[in-house]
């Protein structure tokens, strides 16, 4: 939670001026709107779930210490359930890539304390169409088609966990040793709904078999 000082009131010297101290504290006042960790429309991750989202806007929650907890509201998706208060310490900003494309993503808890983290990379890509001639002969052309492919990361939990760490690594495996590859030659395949069907279904299986996935040292 981010934590602002509050200075309700400003005392003066016997001479009617500020003291030093309490000019500070009145500067703080005034300056309180302008401190932020995160700014509206930045892409952050959740740290619970993996999830990437955008910061649409923030709460200012006074407390009886005097001091305001900030909490972020998050959009991870369509629909009001997917709109989400978080403290500072519960997201964090992703990297340049997600930024520009947010990465479908998905955090499936596993036996035992592991965590799953899954991602999908979706391409445009160019792929052969079977077809014949009025005459019989095979005659394949080309067309535009999707690819994607899947990755994965386990999260140990005698380790610290760290989210981005597992999007990273489960990124660079889809990227050099996907877990899963499906191409298509229809270019309007693999929506947002299809993705996370592919990403749950593939998730709780190695969740289920966990014991398969986790290198014995």
């Amino acid at each position: 939670m981010e934590t602002i000082e509050i200075f309700p009131q400003v005392w003066h010297n016997a001479d009617g001026r500020l003291s030093i101290a309490d000019e500070v504290k009145y500067v703080k006042q005034k300056i309180i709107k302008t401190m932020s960790k995160f700014k509206i429309n930045d892409k952050v991750i959740v740290k619970e779930n993996g999830m990437v989202g955008t910061i649409k806007g923030r709460d200012q929650i006074a407390l009886p210490d005097g001091k305001v907890r900030v909490e972020y509201i998050v959009k991870t998706g369509e629909g009001f359930d997917n709109w989400n208060k978080y403290s500072k310490h519960e997201i964090a900003k992703v990297g340049k890539d997600e930024i520009n494309k947010p990465l479908p993503t998905m955090v499936i808890d596993a036996p035992n304390g592991y965590k799953v983290t899954l991602v999908a990379l979706v391409h445009s890509e160019t792929v052969w169409k079977d077809d014949w001639d009025k005459d019989g002969f095979y005659s394949p052309y080309r067309r535009k088609g999707k690819e994607l492919s899947m990755g994965y990361a386990i999260y140990n939990p005698n380790d610290k966990y760290d989210p981005v760490m597992g999007i990273s690594i489960a990124k660079h495996r889809a990227k050099v040793s996907p877990f899963c590859h499906l191409v298509s030659d229809f270019n309007g395949e693999f929506n947002r709904e299809t993705i996370d069907a592919l990403l749950k279904v593939k998730g709780r299986y190695i969740a289920n078999n966990i014991e398969d996935f986790v290198r014995s040292k």
